[in-house]
């Protein structure tokens, strides 16, 4: 009997390795597969990235990350209930996750969802992850097109006291100084935001949202002379501003 009792623990013991075997394969698949989902996304290959993160959220249902990478690639590719589900999906799993609440928020802010359900997961995104720019700035963007400017200024502040080198909330804070009627500033973060011209043809776009024709065309043009290959700058003057484009010609 002791004999038995020996082998039968042997036998226990090599099931349990095999186990352990079969469960670090498993975690070494799906730690490759995120990697590429990681990497596929970082270089906006959004269509590449479906099929990988579809099959990775079948290996590991409950890894929030996974729901979180999957909902941006939908997102991105213009599925909204697709990327919500997703997004939802690692909120249940994890109601912690900051990039999982502002995942959701953009979908709402994309899909023009009314009220300010949008602005709320960025705040959600904010509480949980305080030190990530971008949410300050998905914010700060979501109060600028709902008008509230004050607003929009402080949370685009608070992302470039996170990461001063953002050239989307440079821009983004330059237009919003562009509707409070502060053009120096507002060319002050285009200038921070991007090259020359391209501050040039923000500040049109500015005076012109203002109805100043005159002054936007003169930063088209301004922009076009800086840099003739600017196709934004370009197709700004030509067609806002027929009559300029005419003298000059």
């Amino acid at each position: 009997m002791r004999i038995c009792c020996l082998l039968l623990m042997a036998a226990l013991s090599g099931c349990a390795g095999q186990a352990r075997e079969a469960r670090r394969a498993n975690v070494d698949r799906v730690t490759l597969r995120k990697q590429l989902g990681r990497s596929l996304i970082e270089h906006r290959e959004w269509q590449a990235a479906t099929q990988p993160l579809i099959e990775l959220e079948q290996m590991a249902p409950r890894d929030s990350e996974v729901h979180v990478m999957l909902g941006t690639v939908y997102r991105e590719q213009g599925l909204y209930e697709e990327a919500e589900a997703q997004f939802n999906r690692a909120l249940d799993l994890d109601g912690r996750y900051g990039d999982a609440w502002g995942g959701r928020g953009l979908v709402r802010e994309e899909r023009r969802d009314e009220g300010d359900a949008a602005i709320d997961d960025f705040k959600k995104a904010i509480q949980y992850a305080p030190n990530n720019a971008a949410h300050y700035n998905n914010l700060g963007f979501a109060y600028y097109v709902r008008g509230r400017y004050e607003d929009a200024v402080r949370a685009l502040r608070e992302s470039l006291r996170h990461n001063p080198s953002s050239r989307r909330a440079r821009n983004n804070l330059g237009f919003v100084y562009g509707r409070l009627g502060l053009y120096n500033r507002a060319m002050h973060e285009f200038e921070r935001g991007g090259s020359r011209a391209e501050a040039e043809s923000n500040l049109g776009y500015v005076f012109e949202d203002a109805g100043n024709q005159e002054a936007a065309c003169e930063r088209y043009h301004e922009a076009v002379r800086l840099d003739p290959t600017l196709a934004a700058a370009a197709s700004n003057a030509e067609h806002a501003c027929p009559t300029q484009n005419a003298r000059r010609e």
